[in-house]
């Protein structure tokens, strides 16, 4: 037996047993393999292994606000890595589960916990001999007998963001109700728990009925025991919990909302959820509401704005100010001697959306120029416009002398009529429908009013 437990003959590379294999577990965090470092939370944290979880969250509020993207932007994305980590410590150390495993096994133990390992001397017997043992009981089988553990269902929840908080990945703070375990009975609901008699621990009756030669089976729930196989006495319920073994309580969560996301995007917080008995814990799902902007719209990881500049700034050039996301200012001047044209589309490269998972990639952000033009001018300003802009291509000239005709006429010549001897006034369309002029009633008139004008007022009669 020495070659299994420890003696010279044991497994390579697993130390033997009790000793455990690197990072999967054992009695001796010393035998075998590489000792795993279970100190760079607590130094991320600053505090010690002895601290308390009140130590461990003031710790962890104090540093997140020293350390918080927002307090550097010069360095955001230095400072926002410093805050991942720093949340990630938390999350382990916050966590008692997950505290023993790393104080135990270090990071490799949290790795092998997520895996299905990770979990003692017992887990290896489950690898060999496919089932519990060792003085650990039934583990639900090893290998791929091993059973999913039933998990509790999640909590959804909406959270209203801006296109700041998604460009910049802000902070909140989330307030939430969810179940947990009472504690005093230990989600049993009393101190003395029996099975109910009435279904004898089934949780649903059998009924039979007659309906004339045949038997009908149903079922229905236990109305003794509401479905739950079990009772309890009135005077052995949990006093804390009113015998449900579950009670509601509020929560709030410290949640960096993840730079790039988008909207309606789903965020799930592993764990956060509701905790119910013999289940592992539900996840809370937040779900990403991105409220509409004044200025930009967003197109995937780009953005998009509309600018409105005068008629002056677009002949003669401008230098524009528009405040970004980031929470600068960008300065944009247009090219020497570029006149903007209306509606034109102007790009500012890398001054989108950042990309989320992408390392510091951008989109980027378009502006779209409305010119607009002054109501009436003055008679100067209509003078220095005529001085300075030239003439249209099928434009005449009011103040040039009219030409001479290349011929004389004869007294008794009539005269021929030229194409612009009558002048009209152009008039601004009243009212428009969908963007296009109104019909006015003099061309609202069809074809079958002309073909009536032509018949003279003869109509046709029907035979």
């Amino acid at each position: 037996m020495s070659f299994f437990f420890g003696g010279p003959g044991g497994f390579p590379g697993m130390g033997g047993m009790p000793g455990g294999m690197p990072g999967m577990g054992g009695d001796d965090d010393s035998d075998g393999g590489e000792s795993s470092n279970n100190t760079k939370y607590y130094e991320c944290l600053g505090i010690d292994k002895s601290a308390t979880p009140q130590q461990i969250k003031k710790s962890y509020r104090k540093l997140a606000r020293e350390v918080h993207p927002d307090k550097h932007p010069d360095e955001a994305e230095k400072y926002h890595e410093k805050f991942q980590e720093l949340q990630k410590a938390y999350e382990v150390l916050s966590d008692p589960e997950k505290k023993k495993l790393y104080d135990r096994y270090g990071e490799a133990g949290l790795k092998g916990a997520s895996s299905g390992f990770g979990g003692g001397g017992a887990d290896i017997f489950d690898m060999f001999f496919g089932g519990g043992g060792h003085g650990h009981g039934h583990r639900g089988g090893g290998g791929r007998g091993q059973q999913r553990r039933r998990k509790a269902p999640p909590i959804q929840q909406f959270l209203d963001v801006t296109l700041e908080d998604l460009y910049l990945g802000s902070s909140r703070v989330i307030s939430y109700e969810k179940m947990t375990i009472c504690s005093d009975c230990d989600g049993k609901g009393g101190k003395k728990v029996t099975e109910c008699g009435a279904c004898h621990g089934n949780g649903v009756q059998v009924i039979m009925k007659q309906m004339g030669y045949m038997t009908v089976q149903t079922q229905r729930e236990c109305p003794h025991c509401n479905g739950e196989g079990t009772s309890i006495p009135e005077s052995a319920k949990c006093k804390k919990c009113e015998g449900k073994g579950m009670k509601k309580v509020a929560k709030k969560l410290d949640f960096i909302i993840p730079r790039g996301s988008k909207h309606a995007e789903k965020v799930v917080m592993k764990g956060q959820g509701h905790e119910i008995p013999d289940a592992g814990n539900g996840d809370l799902v937040l779900v990403l509401r991105c409220v509409k902007h004044e200025l930009y719209q967003r197109i995937g990881a780009d953005l998009a704005m509309t600018k409105k500049i005068s008629l002056r700034q677009a002949l003669c050039g401008c230098t524009i100010v528009i405040p970004h996301l980031s929470g600068y200012k960008l300065k944009i001047k247009t090219a020497p001697n570029e006149v903007i044209q209306h509606g034109s589309l102007k790009a500012v490269y890398s001054k989108g959306m950042p990309q989320k998972g992408s390392g510091g990639t951008f989109g980027h952000l378009y502006v779209k120029f409305e010119i607009v033009f002054p109501d009436v001018l003055d008679d100067e300003a209509v003078e220095s416009l005529k001085q300075l802009l030239p003439l249209g291509d099928d434009e005449i000239d009011p103040d040039a002398p009219e030409p001479e005709p290349e011929h004389k006429h004869n007294e008794n010549e009539e005269e021929e009529d030229e194409d612009y001897d009558e002048e009209y006034d152009i008039h601004e369309t009243a009212e428009t429908v969908h963007g296009e002029p109104k019909v006015t009633p003099a061309s609202s008139r069809s074809a079958y009013d002309e073909d009536e004008e032509e018949t003279d007022g003869q109509q046709c009669r029907q035979m």
